[in-house]
């Protein structure tokens, strides 16, 4: 019995030629050609699929579903709605919690605050519902504007009576603050008598873009340059000096504002006073400084409110 046949070489049939006409030394008769039709094979299947896709509106993402508190969200986005909702209907306007939807609501705030990344150091004593536990404090939750006047964010008082902030989006994405936001922080919690100050000795109280004239509704804002290229000078600057730059900070009682420390009080007041030979401020409505963040490509918080009158 003769001994069985060796199998072809990669890439050409069996019952080819190994050797076809034109075919360099070593190189399978065909194997150009075949790869090449397999390519235009691919490339066509590829076709067919992305015209189907285009056909049914896109590809769907199945995202897993979203707990918080006793409520199941089927995405990210949902749960945004109802921050977004709950921020309207708590701003500067405490609510009781002695029925079942705003009970429902005071769970779900409760599980958010629960997913912050710093734990129990954020919130050493939980809020308590006044239905049940303290019937003296009805509103353990609140939504205010925040320092800056560029978005609104959730409050929460603790079973001790201590009111304090915390970030919606840092309990949806249970991350730490970056080294570099913390400085930013800093740095912008640091000028705010500058801010105040210009806000006082300004002869016309009105927006420069839009003209609208609430006083209450204006906020100080960075022209040209902008506050981030100010802080990016200014540390360039501090750089070429060979100065330290603070790598921690404290937080502000009260508020848990980002603040430089005590000892980095010379740092702080160097940009204060560079803030004040450099920044060119203007007074504008929220709106328009809403529209001027846009513009420029500076990243909005999540859930900021617009004025509905504008």
């Amino acid at each position: 019995m003769p001994p069985p046949s060796p199998p072809p070489p990669l890439g050409v049939a069996a019952g080819s030629s190994a050797a076809g006409s034109g075919s360099r030394p070593g190189t399978p008769a065909g194997s150009l050609a075949e790869l090449r039709d397999a390519q235009e094979r691919t490339a066509d299947a590829l076709q067919l699929v992305a015209e189907e896709v285009e056909r049914q509106g896109g590809v769907q993402v199945q995202q897993p579903a979203l707990h918080i508190g006793d409520q199941c969200f089927a995405s990210e986005d949902a749960a945004w709605a109802l921050i977004k909702q709950l921020k309207r209907d708590l701003l500067d306007r405490p609510v009781r919690w002695d029925n079942q939807e705003q009970s429902a609501n005071f769970r779900f705030l409760l599980g958010l605050l629960g997913r912050h990344p710093k734990g129990a150091a954020k919130v050493p004593h939980l809020p308590v519902t006044a239905a049940a536990d303290a019937p003296a404090d009805p509103w353990p939750f609140v939504s205010r504007e925040n320092a800056f006047g560029t978005g609104i964010e959730f409050h929460f008082i603790d079973a001790c009576g201590c009111e304090q902030d915390f970030s919606a989006l840092k309990c949806m994405k249970q991350r730490q603050e970056p080294p570099a936001a913390k400085l930013a922080g800093a740095m912008s919690a640091a000028i705010r008598e500058n801010k105040a100050a210009f806000r006082r000795s300004c002869p016309h109280q009105w927006c420069q873009l839009c003209g609208a004239g609430s006083r209450a509704q204006l906020v100080v804002e960075h022209n040209r340059p902008t506050l981030p290229q100010l802080r990016a000078d200014f540390l360039k600057a501090c750089r070429h000096r060979h100065l330290p730059v603070p790598t921690e900070f404290a937080a502000e009682p009260g508020s848990n504002t980002t603040i430089f420390r005590a000892v980095d009080g010379e740092f702080a007041e160097m940009w204060r006073q560079y803030h004040a030979q450099h920044a060119c401020l203007r007074l504008l409505c929220k709106t328009c400084l809403w529209a001027e963040n846009e513009r420029r490509g500076i990243r909005q918080c999540k859930g900021r409110l617009l004025p509905a009158d504008h």
